[in-house]
């Protein structure tokens, strides 16, 4: 997947920065790279940590903006997904923050096809066989228009 991906580089972090400040160099890298930011992929998990963030003083740092629905961070869209969590191996968590309109491209070749029938002996047993075919692929073009980052390993 994008997150693995070899030629996208990490988001800078310096000592001290929480995962706002993180996300918001990603920004500036991207920028600086002459690609606009449109979205931001992050685990439910994280955006939480975002959200519920206090000062010294015990008040929220963050403020969430949202245009009707949608949630942002330094104005890119934040869309949660627990697609971002490695299940597989580590549990590790990954913020994706990219151009995703120019950075990459999805091509699709075939429509979402469903059929549904009969198998063997299932009419008799009241069963129903069902096959759900797509066909595309996935590409990231410009691996310059994506950062990604690494957070602590999930817990749920």
């Amino acid at each position: 997947g994008i997150a693995v991906d070899p030629l996208i580089q990490g988001m800078r972090e310096e000592a001290g920065d929480t995962l706002i400040d993180i996300v918001r160099r990603g920004i500036t890298d991207i920028r600086r790279d002459g690609y606009r930011p449109n979205y931001c992929l992050m685990d439910p998990l994280d955006w939480e940590t975002v959200v519920l963030q206090k000062g010294t003083d015990n008040r929220y740092v963050w403020v969430v903006v949202t245009e009707g629905a949608t949630q942002r961070l330094w104005s890119v869209p934040v869309i949660e997904t627990v697609a971002c969590e490695d299940t597989m191996d580590t549990m590790a968590r990954t913020v994706i923050l990219g151009d995703w309109r120019v950075g990459a491209t999805l091509w699709d070749r075939m429509q979402a096809q469903i059929a549904v029938g009969w198998i063997d002996d299932q009419f008799i047993r009241n069963m129903r066989t069902i096959l759900a075919e797509l066909r595309a692929a996935f590409g990231v073009k410009r691996p310059d228009a994506f950062r990604v980052y690494e957070t602590e390993a999930g817990t749920s």
